[in-house]
């Protein structure tokens, strides 16, 4: 085991240390440290106002916490002579464990190279997390690709890069049209993100709100192929207005479990958009489409409908599963049309042909450009 101040590093699995420093993650986990009475009242209150607020607003909520990544590899820790214990199994907090999910990980849940958990872990916890909610995604079999990443821990020791399965999209619903937009630009450091993804052609023609931190962040990608509106905050806590004014179906609360060691009442938090009010904010970073995407978002859920209509896929999702019934009279709109002419790319290129002809000569009838006539062509000749 290699340890330095900031990582350690055991047979080339990397682990967030904080030594003297921020959360002190390995000093709480391995008890030499424990959590006050304090943060553990302040956490508790902040549950409970969550739940009051959004059962006020008939909005389904859970909070999420998601577990550090020793407690995966609690094993090879006290191979090596040390004890990792979860924060979370603190007996104060029985009381509100109806309302918190804590995932049971396992190693493969995380990346080899960073703190987060891994895309395989992602949709694993995520696909849990909504069934405690209502939402049950068994049915949808994720389809993965491989690809290199240099994790947060590995840049910040400057090693080397990890090969991982890199999540796409379900094998059920793989055409996507997603539209996002972020305050990521114009922001130093991440106190104040807020993102804005829409779907299409989502499984859920839902809008979801997320409030938490990078544990939500980086799994937007999958989100986003679930939920038709997906807006993440950057926040600890609920912003009660925020969730009045945006409707949304559902609302989830989280936090990495690190953060436990340091929770304060949301009530001592300065105002979230007092982040746009001070010189970490350049409004000029910010481009004319993401003015455009949070000028919606902060309108009437009522007054947006329309708009997001038209960023959406029309097609019934019944005829999306059998595609040579989808006739021309079910392509209404340019997504439409995109979707027609992507989704005969993806039959084509995985062998079904009829799905793939048929797909092609409907977008052909919409837009017999050069692209489309020589792309038709080589479908055709591929068919012969």
């Amino acid at each position: 085991m290699k340890i330095s101040s900031d990582v350690i590093d055991i047979d080339g699995y990397l682990f967030l240390h904080q030594e003297n420093k921020a959360q002190e993650q390995i000093a709480y986990l391995s008890g030499q440290k424990k959590l006050s009475p304090e943060v553990v009242s302040n956490f508790k209150f902040n549950i409970a106002y969550n739940k009051h607020v959004l059962s006020s607003l008939d909005i389904k909520t859970l909070h999420v916490i998601f577990p550090a990544k020793p407690v995966a590899f609690r094993k090879m820790f006290e191979n090596n002579g040390v004890n990792i214990n979860s924060l979370y199994n603190h007996q104060s907090f029985d009381e509100i464990r109806d309302l918190i999910y804590y995932p049971d990980v396992h190693i493969s849940d995380y990346l080899k190279t960073d703190t987060h958990n891994s895309d395989l872990g992602k949709v694993r916890i995520i696909s849990n997390l909504l069934k405690r909610v209502g939402y049950d995604i068994t049915g949808f079999t994720p389809v993965y690709r491989h690809k290199s990443i240099m994790g947060d821990l590995s840049k910040m020791i400057k090693g080397g890069e990890e090969l991982v399965e890199e999540f796409c999209f379900f094998s059920q619903n793989p055409f996507n049209c997603i539209e996002a937009y972020s305050t990521s630009k114009c922001l130093v450091g991440n106190s104040g993100h807020i993102d804005y993804h829409i779907n299409g052609n989502a499984i859920f023609k839902e809008r979801i709100v997320l409030f938490g931190d990078s544990f939500f962040r980086t799994a937007l990608h999958i989100w986003n192929k679930l939920f038709q509106e997906v807006i993440y905050f950057r926040s600890p806590f609920i912003i009660n207005d925020i969730c009045e004014l945006l409707k949304p179906n559902l609302v989830l609360t989280g936090n990495a479990e690190r953060y436990l060691v340091n929770s304060r009442k949301h009530v001592d938090s300065p105002p979230y958009l007092a982040y746009f009010l001070s010189d970490k904010y350049d409004s000029k970073s910010l481009t004319e489409k993401d003015v455009l995407g949070f000028s919606k978002l902060f309108l009437p859920r009522e007054s947006t409908k329309s708009w997001i209509s038209s960023l959406s896929v029309n097609i019934p999702k019944l005829k999306q599963n059998n595609p040579l019934e989808i006739s021309i009279d079910d392509v209404i709109s340019d997504k439409d049309v995109d979707y027609v002419r992507d989704m005969a790319n993806y039959y084509f290129e995985n062998n079904q042909k009829e799905y793939a002809r048929h797909l092609i000569d409907l977008a052909y009838k919409f837009r017999p450009s050069e692209f489309i006539s020589k792309q038709r062509e080589t479908f055709t000749s591929s068919f012969t």
